[in-house]
């Protein structure tokens, strides 16, 4: 296929209500498996499908991920937007507690040793490409620090990449010490998609995801000819389907910054840096290369392996500005730095994992138009979400607390000067 014609298809996909003979939903439920996994989960009301609770929630992908902006009211559409409250999952939603038995105002915490639950309000697929093309540098630089690290044993190496610690490690006796690295997995690839930050590409993502919402298994997940969960369908998402739902997300249009900013904004930007916002939520990050390579099979510590297609992020969509360097790279203006954060006890969730209060930095380009805030969207306006910063932030926090109130005022208007694109979604016509 052509990457025109590979985007349509993968539109296509990303926007069609599956049914059951597409292979929607899990099989016959097994007492013998756990019942939380994906391939025989319980439905309510044994409806055969609907669940809710940990998956099986959606026909489509747009259901979650269609609104471009709240900030007009109707809200304005887009094909890969994000979602509303109304959208959110509910992961591992274990034993909930509905009526409050703990007395403690909240559903998921009430002393019981396996209630647990995460609450995740879809975000947009907007710049994807930018974002996952830096991912893919990034990891490999940090790989070759490895080998740095490897070759001269007992030396401290720096994990250094565009401008973002992520701590150090050092070899000694044969053995690579991890014990100081910070915000990101000792594999030390940068996982920029989900809250958590857990996945290295869109494609990983996509085949998480599509199992999870929808019960929908990938060939390459399962197996060609292998019908995993027993619902009577086999290769319910091909390799070659997977590809073109990937190129479409990645080739989207980027967001965007208004242009002539006012006397109050540019306030708002020298404050932003100022407080120390811009420390974690860095305004830009550039890549060496203006293409992005898309791979099959993708190999999370070697990006460059399995490539077949090489998408120029310079194009009208994704539509991003070269560097004003010789480096042929493009700028991605995503305000964010790819790593994770512990962000306080007063966000973390109650999964009974460890790392719970960790987050990866919140992209703030489009913050304009993508109310509610937060990973599970607990605050309705910017001001709230700055305010519910603790951990690693609380510093900053504390610093746009005590600013004036014209200042805050300030800080917030040049926020919402950072918009979604107005025309994202591939033009079918």
């Amino acid at each position: 296929m052509s990457i025109d014609d590979a985007r349509l298809e993968g539109q296509r996909i990303f926007s069609t209500p599956f049914n059951f003979k597409d292979g929607l939903g899990d099989g016959p439920l097994d007492l013998s498996e756990d019942p939380t996994a994906f391939g025989g989960r319980p439905s309510l009301q044994g409806n055969g499908f609907i669940l809710r609770f940990n998956g099986n929630d959606s026909q489509t992908c747009l259901e979650c991920h269609s609104v471009r902006s709240n900030a007009t009211i109707p809200a304005s559409f887009a094909v890969g937007g994000f979602g509303n409250i109304s959208d959110s999952a509910f992961p591992g939603i274990l034993n909930p507690d509905i009526d409050d038995d703990g007395d403690d105002g909240s559903v998921s915490d009430d002393g019981v040793a396996n209630i647990s639950g995460r609450m995740i309000n879809p975000p947009f697929n907007f710049g994807a490409g930018g974002v996952e093309a830096l991912a893919k540098e990034m990891t490999t630089e940090l790989q070759a620090l490895i080998e740095k690290a490897e070759e001269n044993p007992d030396q401290v190496v720096n994990l250094i990449t565009k401008g973002v610690s992520f701590g150090s490690i050092i070899s000694t006796g044969g053995h690579l010490d991890t014990s100081n690295v910070e915000g990101i997995d000792d594999d030390l690839v940068v996982r920029p998609f989900g809250r958590k930050g857990c996945c290295f590409s869109i494609r990983d993502f996509d085949r998480g995801a599509m199992q999870f919402h929808h019960g929908i298994q990938p060939e390459e997940v399962v197996g060609s000819g292998i019908d995993a969960d027993g619902d009577g369908v086999v290769d319910e998402l091909t390799i070659g389907e997977m590809s073109a739902l990937h190129i479409f997300q990645v080739a989207l249009d980027r967001p965007r910054q208004k242009k002539d900013l006012t006397q109050q904004e540019r306030v708002g930007e020298i404050l932003f840096t100022g407080i120390g916002c811009a420390v974690c939520h860095i305004p830009e990050l550039t890549t060496n290369s203006s293409h992005l390579p898309v791979a099959f099979p993708e190999i999370p510590t070697n990006p460059s392996a399995n490539v077949f297609m090489n998408i120029d992020l310079t194009e009208t969509t994704p539509g991003y500005e070269e560097r004003n360097d010789q480096n042929g790279g493009v700028v991605v203006p995503l305000f964010a730095d790819l790593k994770r954060h512990h962000m306080g006890s007063g966000l973390a969730e109650s999964t009974g994992e460890p790392n719970v209060a960790f987050f990866t930095t919140a992209r703030l380009w489009g913050v304009a138009d993508t109310a509610p805030y937060m990973h599970d969207g607990r605050a309705m306006t910017l001001s709230q979400a700055i305010l519910l910063h603790g951990g690693e932030a609380q510093d900053k926090r504390d610093n746009f607390a005590t600013l004036p109130v014209a200042d805050q005022e300030a800080l917030l208007a040049y926020l919402l000067t950072l918009q979604t694109p107005a025309r994202p979604s591939y033009d079918l016509r």
